[in-house]
């Protein structure tokens, strides 16, 4: 955030940090009548629409406006799916069709002026869900969530296809056309009955129907000239978008006469009836408003943990004596350093085959050169990392069985000989690299300059360029990368949600960054993809990741573990990987 308050601000915060007194009894008073509470994000918010849910804070902000037909209940352990909008289903015995109903008393809250009905609420219908699930497929509209799709619904591929057409009102009428007849895969039956069918069995739909791409929303807000999704989003959700300053804010207010759950504490209505997102780039900064009391929760960095964690990672007693909470997350992710596998001095070119065994060295040496044990006393200091053995996340099932990358150590020696069979003996010959950061702010500037360090030992040059995440992404996504972080969360424990990172039917889409295309790969993704959890998946399982060890498209660095703290003074908190921010259950005590 460029605001020279900030500057100020942040000279403020460092003079009397060691003055910083909190008296949560006295803040939860006061937040307690209004129900109000402030977060703060080190990312700002992007977009309100599904198929711009690529960054994880725009899915976050999307899922408390708008609904699925399925989402996680965080009570249970670990969280298991329940309904949503779909308040029952059934599956047919091949496990290809199925049937959900929807919840007759769930409605579109819509707070924008002019509404687009004549009253502010409409009931939700199955033709809602099919137009939203179908704009996300539509390729005109290049959304980030068509991959969540490919390969799922019977006809989906044709229905993409035609509205590729050059023709726009080709493109036109084949939308219209599917938006009023359903395609093969997936039918509206009655005001509230769906009907999917699948092209293979699919053990994980109930959770791929709760991702953010698959947010539900009104048919009329699809195509309006004047109104859009990005901005100006209209859901069924416990919140409504209230105020959003790009780049600053977000402000959300309880949604009027929410239906809320059946059963649930409070009758399902949300307590708070304000939640502010301030978007805030220095880790001090927000380490400074959580101490004074003037936000909710806290993520742990690496320069703030020893502040609150002992050396086991368990908040220290002064902190857990006066109410605060620690949540540790297992992510189940893969941070790694990815190459550009379609750039001519890094990649692999299809046809090239000397070329391509040059490129190939000149990435194990970079895989050798890597400061993974600089990366985690510098970067990751302080925070509980698992490093990677290979590219599958510790608790994602067949993950143990996977052997130890041969080339994923450091070993100098070793990159230099690589360096030298490549052609560029001691970087010689070698242009400077360009490394891709994820950010602009000291963090990613210290990724930067580590890597930089690293490789320059082996007389590797490296060119860090800080940018926002967002352009990180669009450069990365149309091939114009070299070396680039990327950190992958899948949304449920399935080693294809990683693999996928590496599919050559998802080059150009925000999941095959690196654009690997290997039609050996590919085929073996195929198969694993389609299989249930088992002997034969753990094998194929084996095969994929020995195929990247082979094709090196990406060096493997660590698995993280979200830590978070929160206020005694705010209640029904759980937070999963699943879920960040259920703020349907967040309540201010007042003490």
């Amino acid at each position: 955030m460029n605001i020279p308050l900030f500057a100020a601000l942040l000279t403020l915060l460092a003079q009397d940090a060691v003055q910083v007194e909190t008296n949560p009894s006295a803040v939860s008073v006061a937040l307690a009548k209004e129900q109000k509470v402030v977060f703060t994000l080190r990312v700002a918010p992007q977009s309100f629409d599904p198929i711009r849910a690529v960054p994880v804070i725009d899915a976050i902000m999307q899922s408390q406006v708008l609904e699925g037909l399925t989402t996680y209940d965080l009570s249970t352990s670990p969280p298991s799916i329940k309904g949503q909008l779909a308040t029952s289903w059934t599956v047919s015995d091949d496990g290809l069709q199925w049937d959900f109903q929807l919840d007759s008393k769930a409605r579109f809250f819509d707070p924008f002026s002019p509404a687009l009905w004549k009253q502010p609420q409409r009931a939700v219908i199955a033709q809602d869900v099919l137009t939203s699930w179908l704009r996300q497929a539509d390729a005109r509209d290049v959304s980030g969530g068509y991959w969540t799709m490919e390969g799922v619904f019977v006809g989906i591929e044709e229905f993409r296809a035609s509205t590729a057409a050059l023709d726009p009102a080709q493109a036109n009428a084949a939308f219209a056309k599917a938006v009023h007849n359903g395609i093969a895969g997936i039918q509206v039956l009655g005001t509230h009955h769906l009907r999917v069918r699948l092209q293979r069995p699919d053990p994980h739909l109930l959770d791929r129907l709760a991702m953010p791409f698959y947010g539900v929303y009104p048919a009329e807000a699809a195509r309006h000239e004047e109104r859009n999704m990005t901005d100006e989003p209209v859901g069924s959700a416990a919140f409504y978008l209230a105020d959003w300053i790009p780049g600053q804010q977000v402000t959300l207010h309880a949604t009027p006469k929410w239906r809320g759950q059946e059963g649930a504490e409070n009758g399902g209505q949300p307590y708070l009836q304000k939640a502010q997102f301030q978007v805030v780039h220095e880790a001090s900064t927000s380490e400074e408003m959580f101490l004074r009391g003037t936000t909710a929760r806290l993520s742990l960095s690496p320069q703030n943990s020893k502040r609150f964690l002992n050396d086991n990672f368990e908040l220290l007693e002064q902190w857990a004596s006066k109410g605060y909470r620690l949540h540790a997350i297992d992510n189940l992710d893969l941070t790694m350093l990815a190459f550009g596998m379609d750039d001519p001095v890094i990649g692999h070119i299809p046809g090239d085959t000397k070329g391509n065994q040059r490129r190939r060295l000149l990435r194990l040496a970079i895989a050798h050169a890597f400061p993974y044990e600089a990366w985690s006393q510098s970067i990751r200091k302080d925070l509980p990392i698992v490093p990677a053995r290979n590219f599958l996340a510790p608790g994602i099932l067949g993950a143990e069985e996977l052997p130890e990358l041969s080339w994923r150590k450091r070993d100098l020696k070793q990159a230099k000989a690589y360096l030298a069979q490549a052609g560029f003996p001691g970087g010689k010959g070698l242009e400077p690299l360009e490394f891709l950061l994820t950010g602009t702010d000291p963090w990613s500037r210290s990724t930067g300059d580590l890597v930089v360090a690293g490789l320059a030992e082996v007389g590797i040059r490296v060119t860090p360029l800080p940018m926002p995440f967002q352009e990180q992404v669009k450069r990365a996504q149309s091939g114009d990368a070299q070396l680039f972080l990327r950190a992958w969360v899948p949304d449920w424990p399935d080693g294809a949600l990683i693999l996928q990172n590496f599919y050559g039917e998802l080059v150009g889409t925000s999941v095959n960054l690196g654009h690997l295309a290997d039609p050996e790969f590919d085929e073996l993704f195929r198969q694993y993809r389609s299989l249930a959890e088992g002997e034969e998946r753990n094998k194929l399982a084996q095969a994929l990741c020995a195929r990247l060890e082979n094709l090196v498209p990406a060096v493997p660095i660590d698995h993280r573990r979200s830590m978070i703290l929160t206020q005694p003074w705010l209640g029904g908190v759980t937070i999963a990987v699943q879920e960040l921010f259920d703020l349907r259950s967040y309540r201010v005590l007042a003490h």
